[in-house]
């Protein structure tokens, strides 16, 4: 598993939070997805044998939003 902040431009409002989220969840191999508003990025939890990170935001750009490169989330061991 690794987890992934992606910055994701164009999101206004609350609706536009659900939107990307439930896109995100909906993709084989997402474990778990938290978006901010204010901050303007997803964090993205997802088994790298199943997805890449490059996939998720093509998902996310096809409903319209901008995605920026992710970076990797190091989790302490």
């Amino acid at each position: 598993m690794k987890t992934v902040t992606m910055p994701v431009e164009g999101m206004s409002c609350g609706s536009c939070v659900s939107t990307v989220k439930k896109t995100v969840r909906a993709l084989d191999g997402v474990q778990g997805v938290e978006v901010s508003l204010e901050k303007r990025e997803a964090t993205i939890t997802y088994s790298d044998d199943k997805i890449t990170p490059q996939q998720i935001g093509k998902a996310i750009s096809d409903k319209g939003y901008k995605t920026g490169e992710a970076v990797e989330v190091k989790t302490p061991q």
